[in-house]
């Protein structure tokens, strides 16, 4: 797969790039992939007119409609300038810009539109399709290595050596497949208030952050 890692700076992306990058293509080298490419910014330009079409009819709504169901439907891909444009029109009352826009063709045109990576996130979710490229930001983030005592550096409290102490000592040796050898929060919590000195309100929090997620309650065998 290629490496497009660079492409996680954009904010938003055109139709054609966002398309590419679903294939997990290079845009600016996907000449000869223009066909697969184009099959999937056609299926966008149809989800963009769902959401083009629905406002439009809101704006300039007929004298006589009935029952019109208002609620977008699920695909509709909304474009940067339109989901602003909308935005403003709720929040601010500002309908005219919206209006306008709407009825100027140029403006209004799918190969002019600018697609942000949260309208792409949630368009495939809704069409049921993944992307070789992970729009998601979340997704690229690592953590940063920092040299120190902990993950985050050398920034320590009493707390934290309370916390560490009891790790080390009810839950180094616990194994996951016997869930009898994981000491109980009552049992934490009275060693830390005995060995370590500390309030049972702090001790009884330390064990509670400590314990296994999922970790059925009840006594061990």
């Amino acid at each position: 797969m290629n490496d497009l890692s660079h492409w996680h700076f954009a904010e938003h992306f055109s139709a054609y790039d966002a398309a590419a990058l679903i294939l997990g293509l290079e845009p600016r080298e996907s000449e000869t992939e223009q066909w697969r490419v184009g099959v999937i910014t056609d299926r966008m330009q149809l989800d963009y007119k769902k959401a083009l079409s629905r406002l439009s009819f809101e704006a300039s709504p007929p004298d006589d409609f009935r029952d019109y169901d208002s609620q977008p439907m699920r695909t509709e891909l909304m474009s940067v300038q339109l989901d602003d444009l909308c935005r403003n029109a709720w929040e601010l009352g500002q309908e005219t810009p919206l209006t306008d826009w709407l009825a100027n063709q140029r403006l209004s045109r799918f190969d002019n539109q600018e697609f942000s990576r949260g309208a792409i996130i949630r368009w495939l979710g809704a069409i049921g399709m993944k992307s070789e490229y992970v729009f998601s930001r979340n997704e690229h983030t690592q953590p940063v290595a920092r040299k120190g005592r902990w993950p985050w550096g050398d920034h320590h409290t009493e707390a934290l050596g309370h916390l560490e102490a009891a790790a080390s000592r009810f839950w180094a040796g616990y194994d996951s497949s016997d869930t009898s050898t994981a000491n109980t929060n009552a049992q934490v919590s009275e060693w830390l208030q005995k060995e370590r000195t500390i309030s049972k309100t702090l001790a009884d929090s330390i064990a509670s952050i400590l314990r296994l997620d999922g970790l059925p309650p009840g006594p061990r065998k």
